[in-house]
């Protein structure tokens, strides 16, 4: 009896303890990360069921978990973490960053951190690894082929060129259609450097300059997000109305030893060069001219080379092989409470040019501090120094190009004086290109301030407050010199000097709340103010006719002008955002703004808009999750306001400048007699702002573990009561007037498809190819105005009008009949016709394609871009033809028959010509110059290995990290076989509206880069 109550009474006893096992206990615990540093929100869930918990803002939690239950712990960025429940009841976890989680998250609007997967709206996120590669003064240059949506030309050839980027189309008529540069939450300005702003064509007579773009060092950047749509950047205010460009730069680690980082590369760069007839010599009608004097010629119809005891000469030789130096030293770690990043870069680039370079120097340090367990503090300063030396290009007599391009190969242009000094030259009227680069040019100096400082403080774990002040500021100085003795419109000599001083202030103060309804319902809000006040202040001085040759002082000039522009523009704005989520699968954001502008009438300078975005994910809602990992649908609707120009509501008073007819040559004071006279540009104190709406659907689609992605979004974007300069009736007394007047839509679609063929433990090949179309239509301009000029010349020029795509070019055609078949003469020419449009500048559709291959420590990565449709006027070919040196005229002794019907009968031509002197000179119209822009380009090839840690630990030196690269750019392009240039991608007027114009430009470059990236 009494074993079994000794058995019953263990069985008892072990029947407590089982049960006791089974029943929840509360459990905590600190969840930190790699560096130890606490993780707020971390999700907590006990495996298999509903319950669950986050931490806090220090990281801690407490669950009710049973012994040998598992918890997850799950946080964006980091690897997810199981834990099985044993007897202890504190359990503390290090989680560990995951690399490609890491690659998913993006930063969007006001530096806020997303998972793109529960996102309403689109975005898209650039590999800045790729952008590096691409070893480009400019960033803007190294996004080409990288995303949908974004079409992007460049320049010039030159050292520090500018380039453009435009996101899904045109917004605004005639003013800025660039996106917003925001650095590190801080908006930048991407101007470009003019050195005249009251010269509206520099570009076209003198070439563009950099932009403020070409400040931002691409080694310092960590992420690139662009905004394209509405609905993403609406948030950001009326200065976003043409997408964001978000960039997050690098920063420190806690816990960590420094770090030190240092990367050198070097790049070869040669000039892509156009094709010219080579076979026939300087002369006209046949007849052979030396180009000495009176032997001179700007004609190229001579006799063949191969009839003349002649040599010839290589007419691109004035070009040299550019070599670019770019190095850089960085070090980052941190303490418990603080982390640090200081970085310094030396970008340096000789040009294919004697007189083209461009320097940088950067300096960026970025520190974060724990000043109490709440309180954090951001700080970070930028400081670059650029200088740029740049020849002129375009339609100038200073130009280049015109003198190569126009140049026979049978006369020497070296050397450029002859005996006496004088400037030796193969015709009368035009510059020899080696005296250009000896006796004219441009010099910009740049030094930028980018600090900027944010307090953030947390409340609670739900609600934080974040204050940000940042400021651009830039000091510019330009000098642009033309010696005596130089033809065109200074011969006697010009010095002009401008000084710009840049301000902008950003600040900026935000509360964000983060609080879920439940387990189910999730919320977080933002509530905040800006203030962004910019003042511009730039003189000019301009010295002409020297008293001594090359002497570059205004003390040396006769004749003195002077003039000050200052602009100031303040906008104060409200805002706020609410971002919903039900149960994981369903995602709805709402966005509202209101902005009160400077630029608008006082009365009325108070303008409201919005967003909301809804997403929803098949997958997880119908748990799908097994095949396919994502199906996220989105739909959005935004409306988006801008505000005026400065001071477009008021009629100034400006220097007076009377013209001669062709361009102003007669400046005040004269003789000691100052003028000014009322602008010929009216104000409107009735202005409204612009406003544009978007309306966008989408999909995100991801399979098989993300091995495929899909991405497609439609939009429908238009922008009304658009303001621009609206010509008007000169008995008004005004040639011009600010109205709104104008409306353009542009719709279009986007898709980028993401493969991963092959993934094995060694082995890994991606593939990403992007598709982009944008169709415009500018849909009104004012009433009684046919048409606004955008670039070049009256006839050609590039222009607005309404019911074409923005961007058209205008200019003579030839004679069609009704069914558009070319009409011809009885002798077999075409006929002259009327004045009209000859096609739009703007392509059809635009494609990129990234492939990479990684093999253990080897990675190959290939990008190529495309761009189908479009049309550009090679003003070049209009002047080389009529020379002799065109390409087009290789051919002159071959009968040809045009295609197309005479115009007395309206048979078929049978008729052959010559495409000669005559012909070139007499017959080809204006159209004949229009060219499509098509191509694909094999934009880079880059070779990387990065060594093994076992080797380097091996060397006994302290790196931990080795990477050796070689790439090229611009290796190849197919071109439209109508474009007889080097480049249908380069545009005289930089990142201006006035695109689809070649003049005379520096070539594009070719390069081959030699990169080490060394870790301590």
């Amino acid at each position: 009896m009494k074993i079994k109550n000794y058995f019953f009474s263990v069985f008892l006893m072990l029947s407590s303890m089982t049960m006791l096992n089974a029943q929840n206990m509360v459990h905590t615990g600190k969840v930190v990360d790699q560096d130890s540093n606490p993780l707020p929100g971390v999700n907590v869930i006990v495996k298999g069921t509903s319950n669950g918990t986050q931490t806090d803002f220090d990281g801690n939690y407490s669950i009710d978990v049973a012994k040998g239950q598992i918890l997850i712990f799950t946080y964006l960025g980091q690897r997810t973490e199981e834990i099985t429940v044993g007897p202890s009841l504190v359990i503390n976890v290090k989680m560990e960053e995951d690399a490609q989680a890491l690659n998913e998250v993006v930063v969007v609007g006001l530096g806020q951190v997303k998972d793109p997967s529960k996102l309403a709206y689109s975005v898209s996120k650039v590999d800045t690894d790729q952008v590096l590669k691409a070893n480009e003064a400019d960033l803007i240059n190294g996004l080409a082929g990288k995303s949908a949506g974004i079409q992007i030309n460049n320049s010039s050839g030159l050292a520090g060129s500018s380039a453009r980027i435009v996101i899904r189309g045109v917004s605004s008529l005639n003013f800025g259609n660039e996106p917003l540069y925001v650095i590190d939450g801080v908006p930048i300005s991407n101007s470009e450097n003019d050195f005249d702003a009251t010269d509206p064509d520099q570009a076209l007579f003198y070439g563009s300059t950099s932009g403020g773009s070409i400040d931002i060092a691409p080694e310092q950047i960590k992420d690139i997000t662009i905004l394209k749509g509405a609905a993403a950047s609406a948030i950001y205010g009326s200065r976003a109305a043409n997408g964001v460009i978000v960039i997050q730069t690098k920063k420190g680690i806690k816990n960590s030893a420094p770090q030190v980082s240092v990367r050198t590369a070097t790049t070869m760069s040669s000039i892509i060069a156009p094709e010219f007839q080579t076979e026939y010599a300087q002369g006209r009608d046949g007849e052979y001219f030396s180009g000495e004097p009176g032997r001179q010629t700007s004609l190229n119809w001579g006799p063949k080379i191969s009839e003349l005891n002649v040599p010839t000469y290589d007419r691109f030789e004035i070009f040299r092989t550019g070599i670019t130096y770019d190095n850089s030293v960085s070090v980052r770690g941190g303490s418990d409470k603080s982390s640090y990043f200081a970085s310094f870069s030396a970008y340096n680039q000789n040009g294919t040019l004697e007189t083209s370079s461009f320097d940088r120097y950067s300096f960026l340090f970025n520190t974060t501090h724990n000043i109490s367990e709440k309180f954090k503090l951001n700080a970070k300063l930028n400081y670059v120094n650029s200088f740029n030396e740049r020849p002129f290009e375009g339609n100038g007599q200073g130009s280049i190009m015109w003198t190569v391009a126009g140049a026979p190969i049978t006369y020497n242009l070296r050397p450029s004086v002859d005996e006496d000094g004088n400037q030796r030259l193969y015709r009368t009227n035009r510059n020899n290109p080696y005296y250009i680069l000896e006796n004219s040019g441009s010099e910009y100096i740049t030094n930028r301030f980018l600090p900027s400082l944010s307090l953030e403080y947390n409340v609670n774990d739900w609600i934080s407050v974040k204050g940000t002040a940042g400021l651009d500021f830039s000091l510019n100085n330009g000098k642009v010199f033309e010696n005596k003795g130089l033809l065109g419109t200074f011969s006697t000599g010009r010095l002009l000097l401008a000084d710009r001083k840049s301000r902008d202030f950003n600040g900026e103060l935000i509360v964000t709340l983060d609080k879920d309804f439940s387990e189910k319902f999730t919320a977080d809000y933002l509530l905040g103010a800006n203030v962004f006040d910019t003042k511009d202040f730039t003189s000019f001085s301009q010295g002409s006719s020297f008293i001594i040759p090359s002497f570059y002082d205004l003390s040396n000039a006769t004749a003195l002008l002077t003039d000050e522009i200052t602009t100031e523009r303040r906008i104060v704005s409200f805002f706020g955002q609410a971002n919903f989520g039900f149960n994981d699968f369903l995602f709805l954001t709402l966005t509202g703004r209101n902005d009160k502008s400077s630029t608008l009438p006082k009365k009325d300078n108070s303008f409201f808009y919005y967003s909301s975005s809804v997403g929803f994910d098949v997958a997880k809602a119908f748990d799908l999750r097994n095949w396919l990992d994502r199906a996220m649908l989105r739909g959005s609707y935004s409306r988006v306001g801008n505000d005026a120009p400065a001071y477009a509501t008021t009629t100034n008073f400006i220097k007076a400048n009377p013209s001669d007819g062709q361009r102003g040559n007669i400046d005040f004071p004269f003789r000691g007699v100052g003028s000014y006279v009322q602008s010929a540009v009216e104000g409107n104190p009735l202005l409204t702002p612009e406003f544009t709406n978007e309306f966008e659907i989408g999909a995100d689609l991801q399979f098989f573990k993300n091995r495929l992605g899909l991405e497609v979004s439609y939009y429908d974007r238009r922008s009304e009561d658009q303001i621009f300069n609206v010509p008007q009736d000169a008995t008004t007394g005004f040639n011009a007037k600010f109205e709104n007047a104008g409306s353009i839509q542009n719709k279009g679609i986007e898709a980028t498809l993401n493969i991963t063929p092959i993934q094995t433990k060694d082995f890994r090949w991606d593939v990403n190819v992007n598709y982009s179309k944008n169709e415009s239509e500018v849909l009104e301009l004012a009433e009684g105005v046919e048409s606004v000029r955008l670039a070049g010349f009256t006839n050609p020029g590039i222009f607005i009008r309404k019911g074409e795509p923005y961007g058209v070019i205008w200019t003579t055609l030839y004679k069609r009949n009704e069914s558009g078949d070319l009409l011809l003469d009885d002798n077999g020419f075409p006929i002259q016709g009327d004045v009209g449009n000859a096609g739009s500048v703007l392509p059809k559709w635009t494609g990129g394609a990234t492939t990479s291959f990684e093999y253990k420590g080897l990675a190959l990565s290939v990008v190529m871009d495309m761009r189908v449709g479009g049309k550009i006027f090679n003003l070049d070919e209009n002047y080389n033809t009529f020379y002799g040196t065109s390409i087009l005229t290789a051919n002159r002794e071959k009968d040809v028959v045009i295609k197309g019907v005479r115009e007395s009968d309206g048979q078929p031509n049978t008729v052959a010509i010559k495409k000669d002197f005559t012909y070139w000179n007499q017959y080809a119209q204006l159209e004949e110059f229009v060219q499509k822009t098509d191509f694909i380009k094999l934009r880079n090839v880059t070779l990387a290995y990065n060594m093994p840690k076992k080797s380097l630990q091996k060397l006994g030196i302290g790196l931990s990290g080795a990477r050796f690269g070689f790439s090229g750019r611009n290796l190849w392009i197919k071109k439209h076989d109508s474009f007889t240039g080097a480049d249908p991608e380069l545009s005289l007027y930089g990142s201006g509206n006035g695109q689809g114009l070649t003049n005379f430009q520096i070539p594009t470059n070719k390069s081959y880069s030699l990169t080490l990236n060394l870790t301590f």
